[in-house]
């Protein structure tokens, strides 16, 4: 689950659990790599609430089907993000 674009940054993205009953709190992982630290992120977690920040949020799901997607900024000028980071595959609640 590595990206690298127009340059060193690179980065990763998980959540987990990412089916279960609702609400559902789902626990985020991403890591900027490479690149110049240090790193920003920000989580948009695909159901119209208000951004994450930080390597590790975390973000409680009603019923329905959800995908978050992870932006990574490094020190310098690049980024990675929409639609080439995403943790993919939706929550299924």
């Amino acid at each position: 689950n590595c990206l690298t674009l127009g340059g060193a940054l690179s980065g990763t993205a998980s959540g987990a659990p990412l089916t279960g009953v609702a609400p559902l709190t789902v626990n985020f992982a991403g890591a900027g790599l490479d690149g110049t630290p240090p790193y920003t992120y920000s989580w948009n977690f695909g159901d119209g609430s208000p951004a994450g920040a930080g390597a590790t949020p975390s973000h409680a799901y009603a019923t329905g089907n959800w995908t978050a997607t992870l932006t990574i900024t490094d020190g310098g000028t690049h980024w990675i993000g929409n639609p080439m980071r995403r943790v993919e595959g939706g929550l299924k609640l």
